[in-house]
């Protein structure tokens, strides 16, 4: 199979992960998820009190940032910034698209007659993101 690149696939490519927020669970989750597919998860950065004054106190120490990586199976986990009962109608998944090239292009075109939660800029761990939810109420973080 050939591949034509064009100008969102030039260069590197994009990688496509989803992000699941488990609202305090996610350590648990993980384990279990560990258990289930096999593979491992890395925990990358836990809740610190002073990083977002929106973080319920009850959630300093718990996941901000965790991977779970299983034979075919890739993706990321959180337990987001407080307590949350999961609406069946608004799920608890986030498409994690990172763009090495052409990042803030991706990012406005997949806003486009959506809505911008946070612009994409650069953040304290490195390198740029945002978050918005596409006009087909997607969410999506775009990290470059």
């Amino acid at each position: 199979m050939t591949r034509t690149p064009n100008s969102a696939t030039t260069g590197l490519e994009m990688q496509l992960m989803p992000f699941i927020y488990f609202y305090g669970r996610a350590e648990e989750a993980l384990a279990f998820y560990k258990s289930v597919l096999g593979g491992d998860y890395t925990i990358v950065q836990r809740n610190v009190a002073n990083d977002d004054p929106r973080l319920d106190p009850s959630f300093v120490g718990k996941i901000s940032y965790a991977t779970l990586t299983a034979p075919g199976i890739s993706f990321a986990a959180s337990d987001g910034g407080g307590p949350k009962h999961i609406d069946p109608d608004e799920g608890n998944i986030i498409l994690s698209l990172r763009v090495p090239e052409d990042a803030q292009r991706v990012f406005a075109a997949l806003g486009d007659g959506g809505h911008v939660i946070v612009p994409f800029g650069d953040v304290p761990w490195g390198g740029k993101f945002g978050h918005l939810r596409d006009r087909f109420q997607t969410d999506w973080f775009v990290l470059s």
